[in-house]
């Protein structure tokens, strides 16, 4: 949903529905699915493909430079020297 309130916008006015599909008992809450999923990956693309380094000083960023920023801030220097000697400290035995 770290789209882009642009992205997640149908016609450019109201956000895309959200269509509620089912309860899950173990977490105790209803789960939903975002619907004309196609179209808003079909936007994101879009808007990635036409990227460039004016373009994401628009606000419409903000949202998802700020996932990345926080993602990035998680793995400081102490950590990432760690993940690199030691993958499977953070992976188990995960073969890719």
């Amino acid at each position: 949903m770290y789209l882009g309130e642009d992205v997640l916008k149908l016609n450019g006015n109201n956000l895309c529905p959200v269509q509620w599909t089912g309860y899950d008992q173990k977490l105790e809450k209803y789960q939903g699915e975002i619907l004309e999923k196609r179209q808003i990956q079909n936007k994101f693309k879009d808007k990635l493909k036409h990227a460039s380094h004016n373009s994401i000083k628009d606000p419409n960023w903000d949202p998802l430079k700020l996932v990345f920023k926080n993602i990035f801030k998680t793995f400081n220097s102490t950590v990432l020297k760690e993940l690199l000697s030691n993958p499977k400290s953070f992976y188990g035995d995960y073969d890719a």
